[in-house]
């Protein structure tokens, strides 16, 4: 029977300490319900209670299996079981054991908040308010807004004395540096509000087992039935919903009756296709977001106040709708292949889609006094059914749901019969061998290339032909080796992908047999979700040269970016230079392209990508004063249009290699340094 003392003697204690702090409802004893009735239920939001006549003091409570004993030591209501979510109303106050639902929730959330053992009546209302569905970012937005919690806090923190605060009030304890720099980048960049903030420290395992010792033997607390001067609000009266994007704004007016206490607010919901969502605020009207368009909904608004939530209004309805489709622009013309009576048209998507996805392309081409028109999802499109030797000029409309759009500018091809040639890329390098001593490494670098009607072949030690930079370093371990190299792929390259096959590591080969390898197999704090980039970052050193690569543990050396050193080496200056080919056949170039990609005449540039830095971190990002910007391949952001290249740093156009025109690829000085997909289809054995 000792346990049983002691747990009654714990029981009283917290009943005591929870009837302290200060409650907002004077004189609340004198109006407590009585008359009890052992084993009888009430009705509370759907939660059960249990009721005993007796004072809390005249029990004990046990744990019992899964649930609990609750036993009279005084009189004849002898021992009773209960589970662990039922609540007990005893003649003198109200307990619940439910640790881990509501009730303890609210506990932890009203200490963490004011850091103070909460008053019962207060501690009451908000498991009221949360069994009726107030979540606990909502609550935490109450507490926030009081004047307590100002007076505790100060009326307007900044974001650094706020989480030191919340470090002193909430875990007594100063904050870690890692903890600190990490809230305070959730605040400073607004990914989660105050209240959010808030209720993850209160909900944080160590809170909670510091808590738990209060509250395991019992939370005590005043519930809303046992106050029976005021009540809950009436029912407000519904007004207009005006539909949104996505969203309803409801409009009401007050109720007639607020209860006997101030409204503290309103919420209003909108329920439609099996779905509901919600917004609170403190007065007509309210703004319902997260709604989906075309989907009809019934809006209500329930008033509350420091005793609850009071009825729903009437319900209005609202069809929330996004703005109009239109068709898209006109798409952007790109170079024309000619085929034996076809046409191979490439473009590059409108700029704008007209609020709808694009839905299929149509290239025409006109000459000879016809038309003939091609169907596709993506670049290029092929037109068939052209006379060979007639002049066509060509363009390409995009369509949506809205219909289509205006056409592009032109472009013009003359058809040809099939030449002698069996193969799009067999003019090159087949075959091709070298053997060149590397004096930097005194090793000899060796590569050979052989071609079938179909395949091209490249065997070699993967040495390069090419002064490189010291290794092993500070950043590299490692020793260049010559290792086996045996890559294949094909001399008819075609695009088979309108965005991108995403190649994990080998893009290709360098025409010396060097592999390009812009990935690395590095993360942050080697979990494998945050990818660490070899360019361009301070956070770890790979030691690369100034060829933009280093070496593998194998001995293998690999270009991460621009290899320099090879560039210099073919000695082309600022002409178009290719250096090797991709795992889909397709050529891989550097860093200059024509201006115009169809006109061999015009300009040569420096081709710029279609990537750059996000102006934020992506959600979940290890902060940024521990890893800048641009460490991580998830720091960047393709946006069409931005520069010369497509989403696998290529293009379609003309080049010394293929006059009428190819797809290929570039090596950029700028992010993805080296094309992280491929367009075509990528070999099934792409070497070591």
């Amino acid at each position: 029977m000792k346990a049983r003392t002691t747990t009654t003697a714990a029981l009283t204690a917290l009943i005591l300490a929870a009837c302290g702090g200060g409650s907002d409802t004077p004189g609340l004893g004198a109006r407590l319900l009585g008359g009890a009735v052992l084993g009888a239920t009430v009705a509370g939001n759907g939660v059960s209670t249990v009721t005993f006549s007796g004072n809390a003091s005249r029990y004990t409570i046990a744990a019992s299996g899964a649930g609990y004993t609750v036993t009279d030591t005084e009189g004849g209501e002898g021992v009773v079981g209960v589970t662990r979510t039922q609540r007990l109303q005893f003649a003198d106050t109200n307990v619940t054991l439910d640790v881990d639902g509501i009730p303890g929730k609210a506990y932890r959330l009203y200490q963490a908040a004011f850091n103070r053992v909460p008053d019962a009546a207060g501690l009451g209302y908000w498991i009221s308010v949360m069994d009726d569905g107030a979540s606990m970012s909502s609550v935490a937005a109450s507490f926030i807004a009081s004047a307590e919690f100002k007076s505790l806090y100060g009326a307007n923190p900044g974001n650094g004395a706020l989480v030191t605060a919340f470090y002193t009030n909430v875990l007594h304890r100063a904050p870690e540096q890692a903890g600190y720099l990490y809230w305070l980048d959730v605040l400073d960049r607004k990914l989660s509000p105050v209240e959010d903030v808030l209720a993850n420290f209160s909900a944080g395992k160590e809170n909670y087992d510091a808590v738990l010792p209060s509250i395991q033997g019992g939370i005590g607390y005043t519930p809303l039935s046992r106050v029976a001067a005021d009540s809950v609000p009436g029912a407000p009266v519904i007004g207009a919903a005006t539909a949104g994007n996505g969203s309803a704004t409801v409009a009401f007016t007050a109720p007639a009756s607020n209860g006997g206490k101030a409204i503290t607010a309103y919420t209003a919901t909108c329920a439609g296709g099996g779905a509901s969502k919600s917004a609170t605020g403190a007065g007509s009207p309210l703004t319902v977001t997260g709604l989906a368009n075309g989907v009809a909904h019934a809006c209500t608004v329930k008033a509350a106040n420091a005793l609850g939530s009071g009825a729903a209004s009437a319900s209005v309805g609202v069809t929330p709708a996004g703005p109009a489709v239109t068709v898209p622009g006109a798409p952007a013309i790109g170079a024309a292949t000619a085929g034996n009576g076809s046409a191979s048209i490439a473009f590059t998507a409108p700029a704008s889609t007209g609020g709808a996805a694009i839905s299929g392309y149509t290239a025409s081409c006109v000459g000879g006094g016809a038309t003939r028109t091609g169907a596709g999802t993506a670049s290029p499109v092929a037109v068939t059914g052209l006379v060979n030797g007639t002049a066509y000029s060509c363009s390409v409309t995009a369509a949506n749901s809205a219909g289509s759009g205006a056409a592009s500018g032109t472009v013009g091809v003359t058809p040809v019969a099939t030449t002698t040639s069996s193969s799009i890329t067999g003019h090159l390098f087949c075959p091709h061998s070298a053997s060149v001593l590397n004096t930097t490494v005194n090793l000899t670098s060796t590569v050979a290339m052989s071609c079938t009607t179909s395949q091209r072949t490249i065997t070699g030690n993967g040495v390069p032909d090419h002064v490189i930079g010291a290794f092993p370093n500070s950043g590299n371990p490692n020793t260049v080796k010559a290792i086996t190299v045996k890559f294949s792929n094909t001399l008819n390259p075609a695009v088979a992908s309108a965005t991108g096959t995403a190649v994990a590591h080998i893009l290709g080969f360098a025409n010396n047999s060097v592999k390009f390898d812009p990935s690395t197999a590095e993360s942050y704090q080697n979990a494998g979700v945050w990818k660490i980039e070899a360019l361009n970052q301070t956070y770890f050193p790979f030691g690369v040269d100034s060829s933009n690569a280093h070496v593998q543990p194998d001995g293998a050396y690999h270009y991460h970016g621009m290899p320099e050193g090879y560039i210099t080496k073919l000695n082309k200056g600022t002409a178009m230079t290719l250096v090797g080919f991709a795992v889909d056949g397709f050529p891989i170039y550097a860093r200059y392209g024509h201006s115009t990609a169809t006109d061999a005449a015009s300009a040569v540039k420096v081709m710029t990508a279609s990537y750059r830095m996000k102006t934020s971190p992506s959600s979940g990002r290890p902060s940024t004063g521990i890893a800048p910007m641009g460490t991580f391949t998830q720091d960047y952001e393709y946006v069409a249009g931005l520069g010369d290249l497509d989403e696998c740093n290529g293009r379609t156009g003309v080049t010394p290699e293929f006059p009428n025109g190819i797809y290929h690829y570039y090596i950029t000085d700028g992010y993805p340094y080296i094309q992280r997909c491929v367009k075509g289809t990528a070999a099934s054995t792409t070497g070591p």
